[in-house]
C-alpha cells in the first residue's frame, strides 16, 4: 500500500472538512476514498497515492460526499491530478489515466453551496432524498386522495 500524496494520514483530520470548512482538528472516524476509482483506477490510485482520509460525511452519507456528488469528486480528481503532475509529470498522467480533469468547466470545481443545489443528473439522482410534504398544508380543504372501490375511509 502506498503513502497518500494528497494528504498526511497522521494528521488525523478529514482531507474536505479541512479544505471546506477549514476544520483541522481530530477527525474521530475516518475512512480512506481513493480518488481515481473503478476496478482498475482504484489498483492505479492506491499505487500513485491517489487517495484521502474522509470522515463518513465527506465519504459515503452527506450531500457533498465523495461517492454522492459529481462536483466533489471532480474537485477530488483536480486535487490529485495537480499533486500527481507535481510529483510524476504532465505526460505520465495521461499515460496512466488518459483523461485531463483540469480542463474541465471550472463551475463544476466546488461542491454544492449551503442550500444551493444542482440539477439532478443520473449519478446523484437516484441519490437525493425524496422531498416530505405535508399533504395538511398543501391540500385544498373538502380535497380527497384515493378515492374509488375500496378505497373509502382512507
Amino acid at each position: 500500500m502506498s503513502k497518500s500524496i494528497l494528504q498526511d494520514k497522521r494528521g488525523g483530520e478529514c482531507y474536505l472538512c479541512n479544505l471546506l470548512l477549514g476544520i483541522d482538528t481530530l477527525a474521530p472516524i475516518r475512512e480512506e476514498h481513493h480518488v481515481m476509482h473503478g476496478t482498475a483506477n482504484r489498483k492505479l490510485s492506491e499505487h500513485y497515492g491517489l487517495k484521502v482520509y474522509l470522515c463518513p460525511y465527506h465519504h459515503r452519507t452527506g450531500p457533498e460526499a465523495a461517492h454522492r456528488s459529481h462536483r466533489t469528486d471532480l474537485l477530488l480528481k483536480r486535487a490529485a491530478q495537480r499533486a500527481f503532475k507535481q510529483k510524476y509529470g504532465c505526460e505520465k498522467w495521461m499515460e496512466v489515466f488518459g483523461r485531463n480533469y483540469l480542463d474541465q468547466d471550472t463551475d463544476d470545481t466546488q461542491p454544492e453551496a449551503a442550500g444551493h443545489k444542482p440539477a439532478a443528473t443520473r449519478k446523484n439522482q437516484q441519490n437525493e432524498p425524496f422531498s416530505q410534504i405535508n399533504i395538511s398544508q398543501n391540500t385544498p380543504s373538502g380535497f380527497c386522495f384515493l378515492q374509488g372501490p375500496g378505497k373509502e375511509g382512507l
